[in-house]
């Protein structure tokens, strides 16, 4: 159920002059825009018999029920032609738009969303992806870089060469942050081009996990690997996570790199297209492996778990609202399942 923290429902761009039907957290909404262009999020259930919002229309600002033309403003007031002294009322949830995205949430007692850009960065590409898989997978996939030797086309660390990763994790209040520092895996020949970054160099990625809402910021960037000398741009990534249903998720993701787009006679526009491509194409084979793992295995019951993994037991506590102080505050490692994960058979860890 949708709850006081800040979920991603559908890109602003579909919200237009009819209801757009979009699901969240395991409810189905319905928005739209009033004739001053206002935006409303109702949920989509008339309060009359039940029909779906969605298949109405939109008149003069309000949204007209399919089933019996009862019509609805962009506050759920509602009206009957037939019942003139009848008011209702539909539901609705407090919703804002924020870099192409409507957010949507019940109440005001959630934390506000995170910051997106940051000073020196610049946008190059937005992810907006529903994944059939459990939200647990998918946020343990982008929060460990063990994968990325031969799950990843271009991005990440060497896969023969992955025993020299440097991964460490720390424990802090409302999260867990991470950096990973390792041997860059060879790039194709126009991204190799594109960034200045050749096989081998020093790749170094800082994850910062963060549960309310929940989300994850990363900042990347290479070194040379022999003198240490920066290499390339920087890039920065923010990743929401939302849960649509059991085995279905969305990911809504925002990158930014520190070059401006009008550098080198319009090089940089040029890079930025190819790199949007490059990411889409990452996030759909990231989205392959998550729906590949087998049901049940979100539990982490019977999951032999590897130093890589250090911040999955930390994600299970903290979504079943368990206490965290057992773990190490310096040094995350793998330890024993929570209760949680007790109750659903238990896990393995080395």
């Amino acid at each position: 159920m949708l709850g006081c923290q800040f979920q991603p429902l559908c890109l602003s761009r579909n919200v237009r002059e009819r209801p757009h039907a979009a699901t969240v957290a395991g409810e189905a909404f319905t928005a739209f825009r009033d004739t001053h262009g206002r935006l409303a999020v109702l949920v989509d259930r008339c309060p009359h018999r039940g029909m779906r919002l969605s298949r109405g229309k939109v008149e003069g600002g309000k949204l007209t029920c399919a089933y019996h033309g009862w019509r609805f403003d962009a506050d759920g007031c509602g009206s009957s032609p037939g019942n003139l002294k009848l008011r209702s009322r539909a539901e609705t949830v407090e919703a804002f738009e924020l870099s192409g995205v409507v957010w949507v949430r019940r109440g005001s007692g959630g934390d506000p969303l995170p910051q997106l850009g940051e000073a020196g960065f610049h946008l190059i590409h937005r992810a907006f992806v529903d994944i059939d898989a459990p939200m647990e997978l998918v946020l343990d996939n982008f929060t460990e870089i063990e994968h990325t030797g031969i799950g990843h086309w271009q991005f990440g660390y060497e896969q023969a060469r992955l025993g020299e990763v440097d991964f460490n994790v720390h424990k802090v209040p409302g999260g867990a942050d991470a950096r990973a520092v390792g041997p860059q895996k060879r790039l194709a020949p126009l991204a190799d081009f594109a960034i200045g970054v050749r096989r081998g160099d020093r790749l170094t990625v800082d994850i910062r996990t963060r549960y309310k809402p929940l989300h994850v910021s990363y900042t990347w960037w290479w070194e040379d690997a022999a003198t240490r000398a920066a290499k390339g741009p920087r890039f920065r990534e923010v990743a929401f996570f939302a849960r649509l249903g059991a085995r279905r998720s969305r990911l809504v993701a925002f990158y930014y790199w520190t070059l401006p787009d009008r550098a080198w006679l319009g090089r940089n526009r040029l890079v930025r297209a190819l790199l949007g491509r490059m990411i889409a194409h990452e996030i759909r084979l990231d989205a392959a492996l998550c729906s590949g793992v087998v049901n049940g295995a979100e539990t982490l019951a019977g999951c032999h778990l590897g130093r890589f993994d250090a911040m999955l037991p930390l994600h299970r506590r903290m979504l079943c609202g368990e206490p965290t102080e057992e773990v190490p505050s310096v040094f995350l490692t793998v330890g024993a399942p929570s209760r949680c994960q007790a109750r659903s058979g238990g896990s393995r860890f080395p």
